[in-house]
């Protein structure tokens, strides 16, 4: 994630496949809000992400969120991303939600980086560097937290399409 090399896919690939994790991309449907799914087919964990949203953020924090629902809930479970649950469900939906920012730029980096009071480019890069978290990871999780309006900092974060 860290460095995000050209080739990332297929090296993410292959490392979910000898996890026994199927990772799927698929591209977007227009008008269908969904991001990522994870389920079980057969004993078997399967995640899907979709070219929805074009920022390697958000496709990080996707990726892990499916992780978070693999590893933490059960194998009958079905889950789509930006779709409505019962109450039940949004519980599960929180706790991927937070191993997912766990794995991507946890709390205590979250604080650590905040500490300064100083949000600019180069303390975002500094950062990155020192504790080999993607820039854009930081950049995205401000832009939520409401540290950073979604218009500052996007140059350091990566539009793509999603391939396979």
């Amino acid at each position: 994630m860290y460095k995000e090399p050209d080739n990332f896919y297929q090296e993410l690939y292959d490392i979910c496949l000898k996890s026994g994790v199927k990772l799927i991309l698929t591209q977007s449907l227009s008008k269908a809000p969904i991001s990522g799914a994870a389920r079980w087919l057969n004993e078997n964990p399967v995640i899907q992400l979709s070219s929805r949203y074009k920022w390697n953020d958000v496709f990080w924090f996707t990726f892990f969120h499916e992780i978070g629902h693999i590893l933490l809930h059960g194998k009958k479970d079905f889950f789509l991303e930006d779709v409505k649950y019962r109450e039940k469900d949004i519980a599960k939906e929180n706790e991927a939600d937070e191993f997912a920012i766990d794995k991507t730029f946890n709390l205590y980096k979250e604080n650590e980086f905040l500490k300064s009071g100083i949000i600019s480019a180069k303390r975002i890069n500094d950062f990155s560097k020192e504790n080999k978290i993607n820039p854009a990871v930081i950049v995205g999780r401000l832009q939520c937290r409401g540290k950073l309006k979604f218009s500052e900092m996007n140059n350091l974060r990566k539009r793509f399409e999603l391939s396979n």
